[in-house]
């Protein structure tokens, strides 16, 4: 529900005054989160300018000018405290909204760190926490979710400087009025009413609701050549139906979000790039259905098809002026999971060091948050436990 609010509320149908921008960064340390937070925004700012011709990438920024932010980007942070590190993330959020004339809404973070590990959930509160402490410029606000039945920021939310927000039957109504703004025979508030609907329907376990407007969204993407939007609805009913342990609808699903994505990012169009990340996400959740079932046999294939066409991407990312997903972190991840099927399956000891070996060789290459993980920790145990039993076996040479 608050990702449905989130998305609506940063289109151009949004019904406030403020700017809504998400950042996803993987939280490790507080350096590396700052860090990330700041190379997210960036990341952001650099969509606006390049696309900001897009109705769809446009629809980030509302209706602010890309000529206020086409000179300017954000610094980057220096090496310091952490205190010192989270103020000039704070100093570049606030000139980028002293840029903006004749806008006097809030510049609202919506912070969602993409990876997190459960034992890192107290270390990224606390540094929330120590940021309340900072001085917040006036118009910058931030926004987190909790869930009341397993509370892990109580204590965050006694500060004077939180409000909680707890949504409620009327917040289905919100959002519905929400999803009506701009003009009703547009294609976009046609879909983005059908949407609304169909997250509704999923939060309510209402499955002939979900499947009535799951179908129009599909429609209505379809009669407009929207394939990406095709896939994210399909993505949406993939994980309402694992919700609902119904793995089979799940992965045929998933299947279809990965069709409809990969079709789209094979026609090498511009504005079809971003589909390839969105294929990967797919082949993934099907991989975590089948991983669910302890189908490892099954799971096998899907990795590889996910790493061979996140090299893909990474190739095609080399030709490409513009900054978008490489497919590197996808590249790490698929051999890494597919090490862990081939383990499952009694696979020669060779594959699967090879399979973890291609893994761990890849994340050097990644920035730091995103190599520096419990995943990658067990990587390189299990390689260690691999090479003491080879022995002299390894082979030097290894094909990625």
């Amino acid at each position: 529900m608050i990702d449905t609010f989130y998305r609506v509320e940063s289109s151009e149908g949004g019904q406030t005054d403020d700017l809504f921008i998400r950042l996803t960064s993987p939280f490790v340390d507080e350096i590396s989160y700052c860090e990330g937070l700041n190379s997210d925004f960036k990341k952001l700012l650099d969509v606006f300018k390049e696309a900001s011709t897009s109705k769809e990438h446009k629809a980030e920024f509302k209706e602010i000018d890309k000529e206020i932010v086409n000179g300017w980007s954000p610094s980057n942070l220096p090496k310091g405290s952490v205190q010192e590190l989270t103020s000039s993330l704070f100093r570049n959020f606030n000139e980028f909204i002293s840029r903006i004339s004749d806008w006097e809404g809030n510049l609202v973070v919506y912070l969602s760190p993409a990876q997190i590990e459960l034992d890192k959930i107290n270390a990224w509160i606390q540094w929330i926490e120590q940021a309340l402490q900072l001085s917040i410029p006036h118009r910058i606000r931030f926004m987190v979710i909790d869930f009341k039945e397993e509370s892990k920021m109580e204590e965050l939310a006694k500060s004077k400087k939180v409000f909680t927000l707890s949504p409620n039957l009327q917040m289905d109504a919100a959002l519905d009025e929400l999803s009506q703004a701009g003009d009703p025979n547009d294609p976009g508030t046609q879909f983005r009413r059908a949407f609304v609907q169909l997250t509704q329907a999923i939060g309510k376990r209402d499955i002939l609701t979900m499947k009535k407007y799951g179908t129009k969204a599909l429609e209505i993407a379809q009669a407009n050549q929207w394939p990406h939007m095709k896939a994210v609805v399909h993505m949406a009913l993939g994980s309402a139906y694992l919700g609902f342990k119904n793995n089979k609808q799940a992965l045929d699903e998933y299947e279809a979000a990965y069709q409809a994505s990969l079709k789209a990012y094979e026609t090498g169009e511009k504005e079809y790039q971003g589909c390839g990340p969105v294929a990967i996400t797919a082949l993934f959740s099907k991989g975590t259905v089948f991983l669910s079932e302890k189908n490892y046999t099954n799971a096998i294939p899907v990795y590889l098809t996910a790493k061979n066409l996140a090299i893909k991407i990474s190739e095609n990312a080399k030709k490409l002026p513009e900054k978008i997903e490489d497919g590197q972190y996808s590249q790490m991840e698929a051999w890494r999971l597919l090490g862990y099927c081939l383990a499952q399956t009694k696979a020669p000891d060779i594959e699967i060091f090879s399979a973890y070996f291609a893994s761990l060789v890849i994340s050097e290459g990644l920035p730091k948050e995103q190599r520096e993980n419990m995943a990658t920790a067990e990587t390189k145990a299990e390689l260690q436990k691999l090479s003491e039993k080879l022995g002299n076996k390894i082979s030097i040479q290894f094909l990625l």
